[in-house]
């Protein structure tokens, strides 16, 4: 299970100024319990090139998260800090965010038993896959559903209403990133709270990030000042914060700032 962050504006900026100190300083804590790696992918302006950069390491025994959220501007970020489930290796392979180039995708959810999901790729797909994790076969999905419709949006639809009907409990929270668009995924209405992995973490109750608790799965957004928007997942507390419908996807066009939020039947 992991934290994802996302942002998109009309100039590049650093996830501080669209966050605030307080709010980025508590997203780099969670690195505390989600100490699997982390990575961030990017875009300068619209239409640009994706640029990517992982690690397995944990993020808060170094200083170079802090680097890239208040040091490195970008005119739309997303941001994955890893805790990894079920005996999922530790790796830079298996780091988020995954990327041809052209698409990024970071995932918080598990997408287990694997068996039927990578029987759901092609053999090439299967072939090119460089790491061991769901949420990197969730990216193969995504990256050919994309190749067929052109449109972001709607192959995140088909793409979470194919895994759905065959993991029903699944998170399949993402965020996605094009060179023209971002994408945030929310669907994990009957996923479990992962209260294994937070008591195995070690964490006090007073390290604990804010509101993993029933709502660890919640996503949530709000303008950014100046223009643009931000979604996040539960950590950040509730203030300003509108929480994204269930079972919706959130589109940005990064040439224009234009939100849609659509619930096509995820669920079904």
């Amino acid at each position: 299970m992991c934290r994802l962050l996302a942002h998109a504006t009309p100039t590049a900026v650093t996830t501080r100024q669209v966050l605030g100190a307080p709010q980025t300083r508590r997203f780099e804590r969670m690195s505390l319990l989600h100490d699997d790696g982390w990575g961030s992918a990017w875009v300068d302006a619209p239409g640009q090139s994706i640029q990517r950069m992982r690690d397995a390491s944990p993020a808060h025994t170094q200083d170079r998260l802090q680097r890239v959220l208040e040091g490195d501007p970008a005119g739309a970020r997303i941001v994955h800090l890893r805790l990894a489930t079920d005996a999922m290796a530790i790796s830079p392979m298996n780091a988020h965010p995954f990327t041809d180039g052209t698409l990024a995708l970071a995932h918080n959810g598990s997408i287990v038993p694997t068996d039927a999901l990578r029987q759901l790729l092609t053999d090439d797909e299967r072939a090119a896959l460089s790491g061991t994790t769901d949420s990197e076969m969730y990216f193969m999905l995504l990256r050919r559903h994309l190749s067929e419709s052109g449109d972001l949006s709607d192959a995140a639809a088909r793409t979470v209403r194919t895994l759905r009907s065959a993991y029903p409990e699944a998170s399949l929270n993402a965020v996605a990133l094009t060179a023209d668009s971002l994408c945030v995924i929310h669907s994990s209405s009957l996923a479990k709270v992962p209260w294994e992995d937070f008591r195995a973490s070690g964490l006090g109750p007073e390290e604990m990030p804010l509101d993993h608790s029933e709502v660890y799965f919640r996503m949530s957004y709000r303008a950014v000042a100046g223009g643009g928007w931000v979604f996040t997942s539960a950590g950040l507390g509730s203030d300003s914060w509108t929480p994204l419908p269930e079972d919706s996807i959130s589109t940005v066009d990064l040439a224009s700032l234009e939100l849609s939020i659509d619930s096509r039947g995820l669920a079904a």
